[in-house]
């Protein structure tokens, strides 16, 4: 099977050596708490740039200094204990308060002045943060104000580290080492071909979408073979969907790719998707939506049979519909549309890019908010050979511009 992944941006977390208290030291609580977040030796190892070995014998010695067992070890991997649980959140706290002291103390030592250190991604950043820093900076005139533009797991990374003081970003997660409060409110709005019966009303809500088919036409039968129970006629598309472990919280969230294409066009006649058990949780039903919508599109060809169609020549995408679609959002001719080169395998070579798209539904990484499933992707799918509904409705960002 081809995956073609969406994934969210890896953590790393740096290791310091000064003394906490008698016996311990903030490397155990590193290791620890790398351990305690990723459940895993191998990738809590890999995201401290240490062996398994050394990983695995920190933790011993943490567990034999405070003599109590901090995690079950399983087959197949880690779980914490009730006494685990209870450290996580206090060695957070030391952790978070060290690096504030030491970021402090060189402050002084340097004579720099208080610094507001403030985290911020996407569309947001140029719109209402500047007014709520400029309301604050006049308030506080005396305090440097430095931003980041982070995705959101480095800036939960980075509260929690004492790195950053405040962070401003969409569909934050219920986290209870962390206080979040509403600001603002964005509105979302649909992209509708204006001879839809649906243009003409002045409020369109989501289950006025509900019908609005975007891939119409029919596919031939096709027969499989080396399925379970022998050839089997699949009409149109089968996509068979499971949640199940991937690899952990904030990781891969799903992967999806055709099982078997048409030898005919060579779109897909079955395919597969997995979602990941440990995001699900926290995703909620709006982003969860949208990943399956996004791997619903990996299983139907986007991405996944790019390749073998010829569509992708020097890191650009060159279908003529989806390529006349990117013309119209630009104003320009482009040749192409840029494809992700970053990410590995499963993400480059398979999404929009996302330095390019940003909230674009289909590049390699899940933004908050709103992921727009744009015209551009929408005729992505009529280059691939299928017949397209022309008066589907797409979640769109007014930012983008539409024909």
């Amino acid at each position: 099977m081809e995956a073609s992944p969406i994934r969210r941006t890896g953590w790393n977390r740096s290791i310091r050596s000064a003394a906490v208290g008698t016996g311990m030291h903030t490397q155990h609580l590193s290791f620890f708490i790398a351990a305690a977040e990723e459940l895993n030796v191998h990738r809590a190892a890999a995201r401290l740039g240490v062996s398994e070995q050394a990983l695995a014998r920190n933790l011993r010695s943490l567990e034999l200094e405070l003599d109590v067992a901090l995690f079950r070890r399983l087959p197949r991997g880690l779980r914490l204990t009730e006494a685990g649980e209870a450290l996580l959140a206090h060695a957070r706290t030391i952790e978070n308060h060290m690096h504030l002291v030491i970021e402090q103390a060189r402050n002084h030592a340097q004579g720099r002045p208080e610094r507001l250190e403030v985290g911020a991604y996407g569309a947001v950043l140029l719109t209402h943060i500047p007014a709520v820093l400029q309301t604050f900076r006049a308030l506080y005139p005396a305090v440097d104000i430095v931003l980041h533009n982070l995705p959101k797991d480095q800036m939960i990374k980075g509260l929690r580290q004492g790195r950053l003081h405040a962070c401003f970003d969409r569909m934050v997660p219920t986290l209870p080492d962390l206080q979040r409060e509403c600001v603002m409110r964005e509105r979302i709005v649909v992209a509708l071909n204006r001879k839809n019966p649906l243009a003409a009303k002045r409020e369109v809500h989501f289950l006025d979408l509900r019908d609005e088919p975007m891939i119409v036409g029919d596919l031939p039968n096709v027969t499989v073979y080396g399925q379970r129970g022998g050839p089997q006629t699949v009409d149109d598309i089968r996509i068979t969907a499971e949640i199940g472990q991937i690899d952990g919280l904030y990781g891969i969230l799903g992967q999806a790719g055709p099982t078997s294409v048409r030898t005919s066009g060579s779109l897909p006649a079955t395919a597969q998707m997995q979602f990941d058990v440990a995001d699900v949780d926290w995703m909620g039903a709006a982003t969860f939506a949208q990943v399956v919508l996004h791997e619903m599109s990996h299983s139907l060809g986007f991405g996944s049979i790019w390749d073998r169609l010829g569509l992708v020549t020097n890191g650009q995408f060159t279908g003529a519909n989806a390529v006349h679609e990117y013309d119209l959002m630009v104003n320009g001719t482009p040749s192409g549309i840029p494809v992700e080169q970053d990410g590995g395998a499963g993400t480059a070579g398979s999404h929009w890019d996302e330095e390019t798209f940003n909230n674009e539904l289909m590049t390699g990484y899940i933004n908050d908010g709103p992921n727009y499933f744009t015209a551009m992707s929408e005729a992505s799918f009529r280059d691939l050979g299928y017949q397209i509904n022309s008066n589907y409705a797409s979640l769109a960002d007014p930012g983008y511009v539409f024909g």
